[in-house]
């Protein structure tokens, strides 16, 4: 969008609440004259509707300056004119001054020439600042206005409305359903202006499928280790494969706290949006994955089997991208996030079973460790389901699972457990965003 498009966008996330008093800094800034136009038309019109509008600006053009009702100028931080705006060339003319002013030129560079000092008088000297000060508080317009500003104050606190009376506004202007669709609707309009990222998406899941499944290719039932060995760097690639979009979620993060600080949504419509947009990218993601790897390992492909092991990756994924938004909603910015996900997702790693057996862990360890580790219980019921329907040497299968301590459980008992910390990482997830802000407004 152009700058002029972006300032207005801006001004209206800010005014969606619509407030009776709205301050701006210099909202022409960085934008050409019609453009600067075009958006403080927009503000006049605003002001058109009963509300106040306090505005900083830099050099504006003379219509744009028409457009104010009143103006107040300063020099050396004190008021050296508060008053119509129209009247502002007119005070300094017909001051003891006598300055100059030629009415086809712009009479803001003209206030701001005199409160600057660069202007000569009508005898030929340069007015400072504080002079022109000491001039201002001795008229009769600061003077009206020192005498009606204690009674203007008195009848608005009269006629302000009693709180225990006023209306209970209700916390933001749409509803939570309203919400959660328009961010729904902005995402997935996002996604359709940037298509590359879903169709890298699904190229670079054809790529690590057909890796996966040449690396270990046509298991044979012997082949326990090497299953084991698939079904781990699996469920690695299901966790990392996110970390690398913990910068733009950060990026994000910031455009939410701009909306929550102008009531445009609240901290649970978002949160409830950040991971529902990815669901349905992520099953068809692993579908394709999956769909490759299983006949190209020749792991089980029967109908339970594959709908476990997709069930199971998935829960795996989803779990995975909780913990990496988790870890994107209480971190400075991308870097530390990128520099403290291995250390987050280390000891589920480390725990899982397959670096370290778990029977050889100390007793201290093995006793809180492996079951604290959403990867050990995924894993377990990944093994379970290829190792115990398959086996041709039950002896020799037990002993394997009895040696990585995968014994003491269905494998289908291993899909609430995962999930309840994909719960859990999401619930941290919304307190952080609700209670850790890294942008002062």
């Amino acid at each position: 969008i152009s700058g002029g498009q972006l300032k207005r966008l801006t001004i209206g996330v800010e005014i969606i609440r619509l407030p009776d008093m709205i301050f701006m800094d210099e909202p022409t800034s960085g934008l050409d004259s019609s453009i600067a136009f075009e958006v403080m038309a927009a503000v006049r019109n605003l002001a058109n509707q009963s509300r106040t509008i306090i505005s900083t600006i830099h050099q504006p053009s003379i219509q744009v300056f028409d457009m104010f009702d009143k103006l107040l100028l300063m020099a050396e931080g004190r008021a050296i004119y508060f008053g119509p705006a129209k009247d502002v060339a007119p005070f300094f003319t017909e001051s003891p001054y006598g300055f100059h002013f030629d009415p086809s030129t712009n009479p803001a560079d003209f206030c701001i020439d005199v409160a600057g000092g660069n202007v000569q008088a009508a005898n030929g000297k340069y007015v400072p600042g504080n002079e022109l000060v000491d001039y201002f508080r001795s008229t009769e317009l600061y003077q009206t206005f020192e005498e009606h500003v204690e009674s203007m104050m008195s009848m608005d606190l009269a006629n302000a409305p009693d709180e225990s009376q006023e209306e209970e506004l209700e916390p933001y202007p749409n509803t939570q359903q309203g919400q959660v669709k328009t961010l729904l609707l902005r995402r997935l309009f996002a996604i359709r202006s940037e298509p590359a990222v879903v169709i890298a998406g699904f190229v670079r899941y054809l790529i690590l499928g057909l890796f996966y499944g040449s690396l270990f290719f046509d298991l044979g039932q012997d082949n326990q280790t090497d299953k084991l060995g698939l079904f781990f760097f699996m469920l690695l690639l299901s966790i990392l494969n996110h970390q690398t979009a913990i910068p733009a979620m950060i990026e994000d993060r910031l455009l939410f706290y701009r909306e929550r600080g102008a009531g445009a949504l609240s901290t649970r419509s978002y949160w409830s949006t950040i991971a529902l947009i990815q669901i349905p990218f992520e099953a068809l993601y692993l579908l394709l994955f999956c769909a490759l790897v299983v006949p190209m390992t020749n792991i089980r492909s029967d109908g339970e089997g594959f709908m476990y092991l997709y069930i199971c990756v998935f829960c795996s994924t989803i779990t995975g991208l909780s913990l990496c938004q988790f870890v994107a909603s209480f971190v400075a910015n991308g870097q530390s996030g990128l520099a403290l996900m291995p250390i987050m997702i280390f000891p589920f790693v480390a725990f899982s079973g397959f670096m370290v057996r778990i029977t050889t862990m100390p007793e201290w360890l093995r006793a809180w460790g492996p079951p604290m580790s959403f990867v050990k219980w995924a894993l377990e019921g990944l093994c379970l389901n290829e190792l115990l329907p398959s086996r041709d040497d039950d002896l020799a299968t037990e002993i394997l699972l009895d040696d990585l301590g995968f014994r003491d459980w269905d494998k289908w008992d291993s899909i609430p457990i995962i999930i309840l910390w994909a719960v859990f990482f999401r619930i941290a997830t919304f307190l952080s965003l609700k209670f850790i802000i890294f942008e002062n407004r």
